[in-house]
């Protein structure tokens, strides 16, 4: 964010600075140049006529006509020698013709200017305080006579106590040129630990003087004078690579990280981080909080806040928000930065989240409205009654969808879930909303099958039972749009099924059928002696087939004797991941086929994991065996 600054110094209205003039001049903004190509060395008034500089932004001190004051009338002698290429020999204050039209506010010392100085006065209209001023000029000179003199710049807050800057130190050259022509060299400056009220003022001055040599003196003078404020520039970025967010963007993105993707609402969170950058000329200050970061939203959290301040030129802070879904379905937020960048002030965009659920999950929160609806005195014995139908149905389905190991399993979690929504619609208990939630979800468990699917397409028999899955879906979608939700749930196993069918068509992992058996007994000649838990095969394994060719691992473990088995999945953190058995077993060899995916159903990080056998036995200690197991991305 740029400032506007204000300067006391038009030339008429040919003022073209980056700065406001108190004059009836237009008020520019910063950042432009004063060039004085309208200068004509006429002198200083107050109210400047053309070819004149105004005294209210400009003083010259050390000529022989006395001293310039600001608003004073110097129209005349040494302060108005006119124009000249150089080469004069009379002292005073000219516009000097470097070439190509070019003019400068330059002097030609003589018996005074020895010392002299230019003061420039200017006034902050930015509308809060200016701490830095960037800086810089031109200074031109006529090296034609074999005398150095030097002009050094300084600042002052109150025109008394001037501070140098010898890094700005000029001095022309002590011998002369043969053939002397203009030249030129810049300067530039930015000034920081400044404190400039609003309308208050800041005072510019260069300073002449002899140096060294004797006789007459060399022209110089000042052009292209540019001031303007440091500012700080905030710019927020997310994403991998860092990427820009607009100030009040409201189209969140997963390329900035706006957009924090799907979170299950049991399991899942999503942390994103977040950099401030200030690119701008002086310190970035967050100025609400702390926290120094607002976050809006039910879904979403600061987790860790941002610093104050941050240096100009690249300085950053970090923040992170976190997305944990409460509900399924796209999840809305916003972000506000308060801030000193005068112009993004606070800096604000919105973010989001797709929350969602396994279907167990879903039924599980219908239920708990169903125990809320059973114990409510205003819903009728009639209503409960098919409400407790309801219940027990959704309950088996509930079990069955949460712990299937066959497509059967599954095929009666939709026969159950079909005849629970069923008794929700005969119940006339208010239960639009659930029968919905329960419908959707079954969409959704069909969905994900088919779209899965729809990752090995390309032979034959798979695209045909993926036309075969979305006729199926489509003729669901249409049940649904009619009200008759028992059969919309039918038609969505049914496209589920030939999900399934062309998955195995592409060789993936999916739930046997009945004469698929997914784990073997003891053979009746083999006698198993001992507990046993087997190196997972294959290890490592992916969960990508078309990269590494294994899209699951069997994990085999043996039982001498009857128990209460689990064998389930951690992170190296101890985290639980996913519980692949948890029932009772007779003694004998299994065989367990895990797809790398957690409890919500989605495809874990790539990493060392472990799997752990637990077995329960009456009367003894329990048997605990764990070993490493590695999945590849």
């Amino acid at each position: 964010m740029k400032k506007a600054f204000s300067l006391m110094m038009p030339l008429g209205s040919a003022m073209i600075l980056a700065m406001s003039c108190m004059t009836a001049s237009a008020q520019e903004p910063l950042p432009v140049s004063e060039g004085f190509n309208s200068f004509t060395g006429a002198g200083f008034s107050p109210t400047p006529s053309a070819g004149q500089l105004d005294s209210d932004s400009w003083v010259v001190l050390g000529l022989s006509d006395g001293a310039g004051t600001f608003g004073g009338t110097h129209t005349t002698g040494d302060f108005a020698r006119g124009t000249s290429t150089g080469g004069v020999t009379t002292g005073g204050i000219y516009a000097f013709n470097t070439g190509g039209g070019n003019k400068i506010f330059g002097v030609q010392p003589s018996t005074d200017f020895t010392p002299g100085s230019f003061t420039l006065k200017i006034q902050n209209t930015t509308g809060s305080t200016v701490t830095g001023l960037i800086i810089s000029y031109k200074i031109w000179y006529f090296n034609d006579q074999a005398r150095a003199n030097s002009l050094n710049f300084s600042h002052s807050p109150d025109n008394t106590t001037y501070t140098s800057v010898p890094a700005l130190d000029f001095t022309t050259p002590a011998a002369a040129d043969a053939s002397p022509a203009w030249q030129s060299v810049m300067r530039s400056v930015t000034l920081t630990g400044l404190s400039i009220l609003n309308s208050g003022f800041y005072f510019l001055r260069w300073t002449g003087n002899d140096v060294s040599g004797s006789g007459s003196r060399d022209e110089y003078g000042i052009d292209d004078i540019s001031v303007q404020a440091t500012s700080p520039e905030i710019d927020v970025q997310g994403g991998s690579p860092l990427v820009s967010i607009a100030n009040g963007d409201v189209t969140p993105s997963t390329v900035d990280g706006t957009d924090f993707g799907a979170a299950n609402i049991v399991t899942g969170m999503v942390d994103h981080t977040f950099t401030i950058e200030n690119t701008g000329t002086a310190d970035l200050n967050l100025t609400g909080g702390p926290p120094r970061v607002t976050v809006t939203g039910t879904d979403f959290s600061l987790i860790t806040d941002a610093s104050t301040p941050i240096a100009s030129g690249g300085g950053t802070t970090t923040f992170t928000v976190r997305f944990d879904p409460s509900a399924t379905g796209l999840r809305s937020g916003s972000i506000s930065i308060a801030n000193n960048d005068a112009d993004e002030n606070p800096y604000t965009f919105s973010i989001q989240g797709t929350g969602t659920a396994t279907i167990d999950q879903v039924i599980t929160n219908v239920l708990s409205d169903i125990a809320t609806l059973l114990a409510d005195p205003a819903v009728s014995e009639k209503a409960k009654d098919r409400l407790r139908d309801a219940q027990k149905a959704l309950n088996k389905a509930k079990a069955k969808f949460a712990s299937a190991k066959k497509q059967k399993d599954i095929k009666n979690a939709f026969a159950n879930l079909q005849e629970g929504i069923e008794q929700l619609m005969k119940s006339g208990a208010n239960v639009a909303g659930l029968i919905d939630d329960l419908v959707n979800a079954a969409k959704q468990f069909a969905q994900d099958a088919i779209d899965e699917a729809k990752k090995f397409a390309g032979e034959e028999e798979v695209d045909d039972e993926i036309e075969e899955a979305e006729e199926d879906f489509a003729h669901a979608l249409q049940h649904v749009a009619k009200g008759e939700f028992d059969n919309a749930v039918k038609r969505f196993r049914k496209a589920w099924e030939h999900a399934q069918m062309a998955l195995k068509a592409a060789g993936q992992p999916v739930l046997p059928k009945e004469s698929e058996v997914e784990e073997s007994d003891v053979e009746e000649s083999e006698v198993v002696t001992d507990y046993v838990l087997e190196q997972n095969y294959p290890n490592p394994f992916s969960q990508i087939p078309r990269f590494a060719g294994n899209p699951s691992t069997k994990l085999s473990f043996a039982l001498p004797e009857a128990g209460a088995v689990k064998l389930q999945i951690y992170d190296l953190l101890g985290t639980e991941v996913k519980t692949l058995v948890n029932e009772h077993r007779n003694a004998g060899r299994y065989e367990i086929i895990w797809n790398g995916r957690n409890r919500a159903g989605e495809l874990v990080a790539g990493g060392i994991y472990l799997y752990r056998l637990t077995i329960e036995r009456n009367g003894a200690a329990p048997v605990v065996m764990t070993r490493k197991l590695t999945v590849l991305k």
